[in-house]
């Protein structure tokens, strides 16, 4: 019997106030699904960048979601990796690893 997860899915609803200023309601409902008929997409995770700023901010993200994709996949959670790579004179190339 495949795993049940629960998801708390967040929006904003944008309200005005007693006073008509704007601000962001922030709604949280939850979703139950089912394990095996859901994915992870990682999009464009990279390992290096010229950036230093951007560096240091993935890997704080890296950090934080292998956490997260190690429970799912413990779950039963398939995990695809998307990394999308420009070759020079070849247009956009695409390269995918499914765990």
């Amino acid at each position: 019997m495949a795993e049940t997860l629960t998801l708390n899915l967040r929006s904003q609803k944008l309200m005005r106030d007693e006073e008509n200023r704007a601000y962001w309601k922030v709604e949280e409902k939850p979703k139950k699904i089912s394990a095996e008929k859901t994915a992870i997409i990682i999009c464009d995770m990279w390992d290096n960048h010229w950036s230093h700023g951007a560096m240091l901010r993935a890997k704080e993200i890296a950090v934080r979601m292998n956490t997260v994709l190690e429970k799912a996949r413990s779950k039963g959670v398939q995990i695809i990796w998307f990394k999308e790579a420009y070759c020079a004179g070849h247009g956009c190339c695409a390269v995918q690893r499914f765990d």
